[in-house]
């Protein structure tokens, strides 16, 4: 039950900051919110999933029109965006969302999120997209990073709060969709550097060896990354793209040794795979010759490649 119940009226908000949906992470920005102080309200399609949160200090509505009239700023954070429609067609939101501020945190793409604002922006409400790079653990840690798109001002007027959750928070855009391209992008390289892990360890339990040999190696070789992924980006800016330091047909050669001695111990090094599959794309465009950094040019859509990439 509502320990508040909030007039569907009110041009003054009864609360600080609403959330609906209160899974995992729904729930840990409901109650680092509430940490701090702020006074929240929130609604699940699950009345038990708030019960926590009531003890905590948080008010709990009985309907979500009735959550998101209640603070001028909403955070959505359920399964994906067909989820959060449906929170949005029940009775009373298209109302409710008049003169607030929703904040889309769920799993989406840009035309999603595209197609939400303006849904929004037809009821006199804004839109900001959002996406959370890190788990529910990370919520409030001085490093998370929510990544947000949409109207500037908007954001900026509502930074202090959001802060709470993510100290790094990044506006990556105007478009609505931006923060659902970029966090697409950023997570993709992290679930492959995920699934490269994996099928080591894969490797070396086949081979019978500690993986504390690998755990060992965990923060040196993502500094090594970092320092590939920015000479990816400098070598992109500058358009220099000399096999001064590992050619993509160097690269194939050494990988595919690499994959077939894996195979031998009974492990299908699958990323390894899926990365010379990427390799290949670029010496069919005719840059075998060139540093691995052309790779990325070679999976761009042939309307934004430079002239000199034969495209």
């Amino acid at each position: 039950m509502t320990k508040e119940q909030p007039s569907m009226g009110n041009t003054t908000p009864s609360h600080d900051v609403t959330v609906i949906g209160l899974g995992a992470m729904g729930g840990e920005l409901a109650r680092v919110l509430v940490a701090a102080g702020k006074k929240v309200i929130v609604w699940n399609r699950s009345p038990d999933k708030a019960e926590s949160l009531a003890k905590a200090g948080a008010d709990v509505a009985l309907t979500p029109a009735e959550a998101i009239a209640a603070s001028p700023i909403t955070l959505f954070c359920v399964w994906d965006y067909s989820a959060a429609n449906e929170i949005l067609a029940q009775d009373g939101v298209g109302e409710a969302v008049a003169g607030k501020v929703i904040a889309q945190l769920s799993n989406g793409s840009a035309e999603e999120a595209t197609h939400q604002a303006n849904w929004l922006e037809q009821r006199d409400a804004e839109f900001l997209g959002g996406g959370i790079m890190g788990y529910p653990r990370a919520v409030g840690a001085p490093d998370t990073i929510i990544l947000y798109s949409g109207d500037p001002d908007v954001f900026k007027a509502h930074a202090a709060v959001l802060r709470i959750l993510a100290p790094a928070q990044q506006h990556v855009g105007n478009l609505s969709g931006d923060a659902a391209t970029v966090y697409t992008a950023v997570w993709g390289f992290y679930f492959a550097a995920m699934g490269g892990l994996f099928d080591g360890l894969a490797l070396i339990a086949a081979c019978g060896l500690s993986r504390e040999s690998v755990k060992a190696m965990v923060a040196p070789m993502a500094g090594k990354f970092v320092e590939g992924a920015l000479d990816v980006f400098a070598r992109l800016d500058s358009d220099n793209f000399t096999g001064d330091q590992a050619t993509v047909a160097g690269h194939i050669e050494g990988i595919e040794a690499t994959c077939a001695g894996i195979r031998k111990k009974g492990v299908e090094p699958r990323m390894l795979d899926a990365f010379v599959a990427q390799l290949r794309v670029a010496t069919v465009a005719g840059r075998g010759d060139e540093d691995v950094a052309a790779v990325a040019e070679s999976l761009m859509p042939a309307s934004m490649l430079p002239s000199h990439s034969g495209y």
